[in-house]
Parts: C-alpha cells; sequence; structure tokens
C-alpha cells in the first residue's frame, strides 16, 4: 500500500527528505537546503508531501500552490521502489487531490536517455509538453547556471502557459 500525506509535522523526516533531494537532483535543479527548508516552515504556499510505503519513507514530493495552477517542483521515489509503479500511483494520487491542472518541469530530450524516460514517464500519467514554449529554469542561487527545462501539464487547453511561466517565476524563483 502506497499513499502521499501532507507533512504537518516536518523534523521527523526532513532528514530522509534531503538525503533523497541531494542523491536525486544534480546541483543546479535544487535550493540549497536551507532555501528548502525556509519554504517547508515558512511559506505557505509551499507543501512537502510524504510517500509512504507500507508504513516507511518512500519518498517526497514538493509542490506550490500557485492559484490556476499546482506546480509540483521536485518529486523522488527511494531506490527499492523504483520500476514498480509507486510513481504512476502517486502522482495519480496527487492528480485527483484537486481539480485544478498539475504542471512541472523536466531535462530536455536531447539530454539524455534518462530525459526521455522521464517525459515517457509524466505523459503516460497524463501530462503534455509544451513544447512551443522556450522555457529556462532561473538559477537557485547566484553560483548556479539556469536550466533549459522543458514544461508538462495535465490540462494544457484550459490554461494560459505563458501566464503560468509569470506565475511561476515570480512565485517559485522569485524572478521578474
Amino acid at each position: 500500500m502506497v499513499k502521499i500525506r501532507k507533512v504537518i509535522e516536518k523534523q521527523p523526516i526532513l532528514e530522509q527528505v534531503r538525503r533523497l533531494y541531494e542523491s536525486s537532483f544534480p546541483e543546479e535543479e535544487r535550493r540549497l537546503w536551507p532555501d528548502f527548508q525556509s519554504n517547508v516552515y515558512d511559506n505557505v504556499a509551499f507543501c512537502l508531501y510524504e510517500v509512504v510505503s507500507d508504513g516507511y519513507f518512500g519518498g517526497f514530493l514538493t509542490s506550490w500552490d500557485l492559484g490556476v495552477v499546482r506546480y509540483v517542483e521536485h518529486f523522488a521515489i527511494e531506490p527499492r521502489l523504483r520500476g514498480r509503479g509507486v510513481g504512476t500511483d502517486i502522482i495519480g494520487q496527487f492528480v485527483a487531490m484537486d481539480s485544478r491542472p498539475v504542471v512541472l518541469e523536466t531535462e530536455l530530450p536531447e539530454t539524455g536517455e534518462m530525459a526521455r524516460r522521464r517525459i515517457g514517464f509524466y505523459k503516460r500519467c497524463g501530462f503534455e509538453e509544451c513544447v512551443n514554449i522556450d522555457y529556462v529554469q532561473p538559477a537557485y542561487a547566484s553560483h548556479l547556471p539556469s536550466v533549459p527545462m522543458r514544461l508538462m501539464i495535465t490540462d494544457k487547453n484550459n490554461v494560459d502557459v505563458n501566464k503560468v511561466v509569470q506565475i511561476i517565476y515570480r512565485i517559485v524563483y522569485n524572478f521578474e
């Protein structure tokens, strides 16, 4: 049994989240840890979800409430659970929590096989690629580069994706 639950008591799982966060995402695709923690504790638009598998920590998902959409910033499953349908189940549970579209970033397909597999995974979960938008993830810190990415969304036809990009830049990245 796998489920996703909103984290209210943050401290007990933050070290597990940190370990998985740092091992799953390259430095340029993640916040500095103090910034991550600040969002967890102080930002009402930010939400940390724990993936629970048979009563144990199985991963995490972070999201932002951006009004017209929900934005998934990071999603990672413990290596021991990968390839068993857990990710598909969790994304399905998250999308079903709310009727608003869900948007997320993936690496560009030309960056490698893992990026293409990730895009395929999200397509199977009901996301569509926003191929007509040149999207760049702003740098998370001054010493880190910005990263060209691909936006994917669950209901592209009912959302002005250009406005969503502006909202993501302003709220998630504090970038105008």
